[in-house]
């Protein structure tokens, strides 16, 4: 099994941005649900600390370029 998903993470790291921008835009069109917040366990206490995240765009948009034609060019 974990040959497999090293196979899996190879070819994907051989996506071009077309394709990558493709599977993101039809992964978000199915998209039921994530989470918009990080939680982490405090160092010090061991409680549970949490906190809200956006970005403008969505966090994909750390990702995916959102004017693919521009780097076509």
């Amino acid at each position: 099994m974990s040959k497999k998903i090293k196979n899996l993470e190879i070819e994907f790291m051989q996506w071009d941005a077309t394709r990558y921008n493709t599977f993101s835009a039809l992964s978000e069109m199915c998209r039921i649900g994530v989470k918009d917040q990080l939680h982490r366990e405090c160092e010090k206490c061991g409680s549970e600390v949490r906190t809200q995240i956006s970005f403008p765009g969505g966090i994909k948009s750390l990702f995916v370029v959102s004017d693919i034609t521009g780097e076509l060019l």
